[in-house]
């Protein structure tokens, strides 16, 4: 998202969108976000939104510039969603 547009709920409305249409129209039971850990910008979105966080994945993710970073794992469940 640019520069310009952060800070908005953008990004807020646009998951809560995707989860109601995953759960609703596709009939699914369980959601993951996976964000790595160092980008705290991020990790505010599923934590804001009530996804809850289940550990990290140890190297994860291979970044550009060829070095490992660990990714925290966010899940959601249609249960708790439609509470």
């Amino acid at each position: 998202l640019s520069q310009h547009a952060q800070g908005k709920g953008i990004i807020i409305r646009s998951v809560k969108e995707l989860i109601q249409y995953a759960f609703d129209e596709m009939d699914m039971n369980r959601i993951q976000i996976k964000v790595a850990e160092g980008n705290h910008k991020s990790r505010r979105i599923p934590e804001k939104i009530g996804f809850q966080n289940e550990g990290i994945e140890r190297d994860g993710e291979l970044l550009v510039d060829n070095i490992y970073t660990d990714i925290v794992v966010y899940s959601l469940l249609k249960r708790e969603y439609n509470k």
